[in-house]
């Protein structure tokens, strides 16, 4: 786990909204911003600019698509692994999409981001299901909302274990008292509690040798 301080730089978050879904998850980002409030909000274009991201603590939200993240699921990708590795050379980045890390791929978005110089890439291994969202009961939207920032918030102090995060989801929502995902803390494969909540975390490091 990597060390955080309080007089670290503020972290890079970049919102990609442009449909439904993209727009329930913009609304976790609002959230995260009220909680973490030394942040650096860019859109993509903004990246473009002169200043230095290197090394930062970036958080993405957006559309996880075919060559990148986009802001709807029929979209163009705004961000492809390239610009994100050429953006955030040697930074971690966690990025709220779907499948950005998933197994079943030959090369995942993270796995690209990864080759083009991000440090390490936060990502999920599966859909995280925010365009069904609004059909959920009040309580279990709580326990996903609440599981979401709280492995994200543990990201920003630091935090890139797979397992160490997906516990800290799985407390967040367990607290949440959800109506029928009871006694989550009980279940021995924290994996398959967050699958319940469509939050399968994945972690993938830039190799040190």
């Amino acid at each position: 786990m990597a060390q955080h301080t309080e007089n670290e730089p503020p972290y890079i978050l970049v919102v990609l909204a442009g449909d439904q879904a993209s727009q329930n998850a913009a609304a976790i980002a609002n959230e995260l911003v009220s909680r973490r409030a030394h942040v650096i909000r860019r859109s993509p274009h903004e990246l473009l600019g002169d200043e230095d991201y290197r090394g930062r603590a970036v958080v993405l939200f957006g559309h996880g698509l075919a060559n990148g993240l986009g802001p709807a699921s029929d979209s163009l990708a705004t961000l492809s692994p390239e610009d994100i590795g050429r953006f955030f050379s040697g930074s971690r980045v966690f990025a709220f999409a779907c499948s950005t890390l998933a197994q079943r791929k030959v090369q995942s978005i993270g796995a690209r981001a990864i080759e083009a110089c991000v440090d390490t890439f936060v990502g999920f291994d599966g859909p995280i299901k925010a365009l069904t969202i609004d059909g959920w009961p009040n309580a279990q939207r709580l326990a996903y909302h609440t599981a979401a920032l709280a492995m994200i918030e543990a990201f920003l102090d630091g935090e890139d274990d797979r397992n160490h995060l997906a516990k800290r989801g799985l407390d967040a929502a367990d607290r949440a008292t959800a109506p029928g995902l009871e006694n989550m803390g009980n279940v021995v494969d924290v994996m398959v509690a967050l699958d319940q909540l469509h939050l399968r975390i994945a972690v993938m490091r830039k190799s040190r040798l």
